[in-house]
Formats: structure tokens, sequence, C-alpha cells
């Protein structure tokens, strides 16, 4: 979920959902859709407001509950998209999801293929056939956890490089720049017009 900018300044929020979020939707719409749009009404601001405000607090995974919430309010708010956006989880996201639940190990491609109860061969075909690789996957799930760790808290960037898997600052703000054309400084600087 993110805004879409009509000035030089807004505020952006990166909210990733799960596919156990969509769960209150399962079989509701056959017709697939990647992405929808619309206006933000007042009641889905004010819920917006409030799940930024908590995320600063509540430990990462009590906002699941929250994220549920809100995808329900875009229904209620009469987008009915929302059903048809979440697909089941491909292989990509399930080895997001190994990722994601220890962002600082390296875990091997030996260890992901035994988690997938598959052989490493396998693993790397039907990737390459979903147009991705571990290394991608591993690099934009570690940016999204600091893309969150920079929008939540006020920690230095040195510090959010390390909780997110990387050695190095430089690299982690490389490799920001390139995902989100911003640094991770720049996008701390960037703020709602009044």
């Amino acid at each position: 979920m993110r805004n879409i900018p009509s000035d030089d300044e807004y505020f952006a929020v990166l909210i990733e959902f799960e596919y156990s979020d969509f769960n209150q939707f399962k079989y509701k719409q056959k017709i697939k859709n990647n992405f929808f749009q619309g206006d933000i009404t007042p009641l889905l601001q004010k819920s917006l407001i409030q799940y930024i405000e908590l995320s600063g607090v509540a430990p990462i995974e009590a906002l699941s509950y929250r994220k549920q919430e809100l995808l329900y309010m875009l229904y209620l708010s009469g987008y009915d998209e929302v059903m048809s956006i979440a697909e089941p989880p491909s292989l990509s996201h399930q080895i997001y999801e190994l990722i994601r639940s220890d962002i600082t190990a390296d875990l091997s491609l030996e260890q992901l293929s035994k988690e997938l109860f598959m052989s490493e061969s396998t693993l790397r075909r039907k990737l390459k056939s979903e147009g991705n690789s571990i290394k991608s996957i591993r690099i934009k799930t570690r940016l999204g956890y600091g893309l969150h760790l920079i929008q939540t808290t006020m920690e230095d960037i040195g510090r959010i490089a390390m909780r997110s898997g990387y050695q190095s600052q430089s690299r982690f703000t490389e490799q920001f720049k390139q995902l989100f054309s911003m640094t991770p400084s720049e996008l701390r600087k960037t703020k709602m017009k009044g």
C-alpha cells in the first residue's frame, strides 16, 4: 500500500501485507488484480494514522491484526478490489517468509531447500520460472524491513542496516536507493504537507 505523490513533498508509507492477512476474503472473488487505487476516505486516513502510530511502539508481530483491519476498512470504504489482489503464496513468497523469520541469518540454498522439501536444483529452476532468485528475495526482504525501521523508529541508519542483515551501512544505503529511488536519509526527510 502506498500513496502516489502529486507534488514535490509527500508522506510515503509502505505496508507489506501477508497472504494470511487476506484470509477474510478467501473465495469471495475470482477475478485477480495486481493492484487498485483510489482516494483515502477520512475514516481510512484515521485508521492509517493509528497504524503508523502503533507501528512505532508495537512489536512487528502485533501489527498483523491491524493490517487485517486496514484491509477490511478498504473493503468497507467501497474498494471491493481488495478481495482480488491476493493469490496463493508463490515459491518466492515462501522463501521471503523463511528469510523474514530470521532477517540477519544468511540461509543457504541447501537450508532453504530442506525447509521447502525440494532439491536445490528444483528450487533454482522454480525460482527462475517465477523470474526471481534467492539473492533478489533476500535483498528485498532486508530492505523492506529496513524501510519499516526507518519509518517507525529514529534509530541511526547504521544500526538499522545492521538490524536488517547488512554488514555495511554504505551497501544498505546503495541497495536501498536502487530499490526505493532515494536514500534512507532522504526518506526520513519526506513529510506530509499540511
